[in-house]
């Protein structure tokens, strides 16, 4: 829309006359103010503020608020920290990520940002080498449009490099969103176009990070036209790297999906043990599973 891109050039070349001013809460101030004057007056809806707002960031190279951490685990044991002063640590999937965003214009000062935040939220999961039967969970918020793909796609770099070996991300109810996610993960994580995996020695299947590096790709049973399948006798901890896969909340793959794990993936009792699991709820505002009374304390 010309009158949004006006209102755009508008901010930006305000704020290059007064640096100071060039922090996230003015930002949006300002172009609520340029919004309403009375010559150029727009309606502009939350998203909209966010998407100027976001491109006047980028325009000035400015860094990505880290957020606040809120814990009520007192007991819990920092463990990243140690795993990655091991001599024998190797961020080899952060790395590649970290030259992809980079080489894809973010801003120095944002991929640090990206890089900080991406630690605190893996450094809360727990160690993937810890004995024994452990279960954590916790929730990241952020604004529309604020690059929450980017960093949780940083989060299962991170959580390959540290020992994670399945992880499973839950993209919505619909088959586009649920695509539209799986081509991020090839971009950003997997390095490689998901519905030509078959194509493994073809250097035309590889995109993103796998132009950065290919010799370590992670696997996946799902891709940008296939939700979950059947993936007969598959076992994930006999692959040296990672197993991710992008599925939508639909009742039928899900159940396929526990269905395989206990069959593929447990124990002779049942359980599925010495396999350390990462959940990623992408839409978790929308039908996720209401575990309270909704008449009382609905989650």
């Amino acid at each position: 829309m010309e009158i949004i891109e006006k209102l755009t050039n508008k901010v930006i070349y305000t704020l290059s006359q007064k640096p100071e001013n060039k922090t996230p809460e003015n930002i949006r101030k300002l172009i609520e103010f340029e919004s309403n004057n009375p010559f150029d007056s727009i309606k502009l809806t939350h998203e909209e503020i966010e998407s100027i707002a976001k491109q006047v960031e980028h325009q000035f190279g400015l860094t990505m608020e880290e957020g606040t951490l809120i814990v009520d685990d007192e007991n819990f044991e920092p463990w990243l920290h140690i795993k990655k002063s091991n001599v024998d640590f190797e961020p080899y999937f952060w790395n590649r990520y970290e030259k992809l965003l980079l080489q894809r214009g973010f801003a120095p000062p944002v991929v640090s940002s990206i890089d900080n935040v991406t630690d605190k939220v893996v450094g809360r999961l727990e160690d993937p080498d810890k004995k024994g039967q452990w279960y954590r969970r916790g929730m990241v918020v952020g604004y529309v449009q604020s690059g929450k793909t980017a960093n949780f796609i940083g989060v299962i770099n991170k959580a390959s490099d540290a020992g994670y070996k399945l992880i499973i991300i839950l993209a919505g109810m619909q088959e586009s969103l649920r695509s539209q996610t799986q081509e991020r993960v090839d971009e950003g994580y997997i390095g490689q176009d998901s519905s030509k995996k078959n194509n493994v020695s073809t250097h035309d299947t590889l995109l993103g990070v796998g132009h950065i590096n290919s010799e370590r790709i992670p696997l996946t049973f799902t891709d940008k036209h296939n939700d979950f399948k059947n993936t007969q006798n598959f076992q994930v901890q006999q692959y040296n790297n990672a197993t991710v896969l992008v599925v939508k909340k639909n009742t039928s793959i899900l159940a396929r999906l526990r269905d395989w794990l206990k069959k593929n993936n447990s124990n002779s009792d049942g359980n599925i043990s010495n396999l350390p699991l990462l959940m990623i709820d992408d839409e978790a505002d929308h039908a996720s599973v209401n575990t309270n009374n909704p008449d009382k304390d609905p989650t």
